[in-house]
């Protein structure tokens, strides 16, 4: 199961009270100083469908850019 914490700016976002200093915080806390987006998280995909992965099941893997490591 791929989780990213927090996806770039959808309209849905916008209807959170507070949102713009979720975003602040969350670019704050991200290494890359920047939020995560889709195709991040698309690029990951791939490299769970090879051959090697096969004995990953039932993990949780972040796909944050180390936010989660660092947060």
């Amino acid at each position: 199961m791929l989780i990213p914490l927090l996806l770039w700016v959808r309209p849905a976002l916008h209807l959170i009270p507070g949102h713009e200093d979720l975003v602040k915080i969350a670019r704050q806390r991200n290494p890359h100083k920047r939020l995560t987006v889709s195709e991040d998280v698309a690029r990951c995909i791939p490299a769970l469908c090879l051959p090697a992965t096969y004995w990953m099941t039932g993990n949780t893997l972040h796909v944050d850019g180390g936010e989660n490591v660092v947060g």
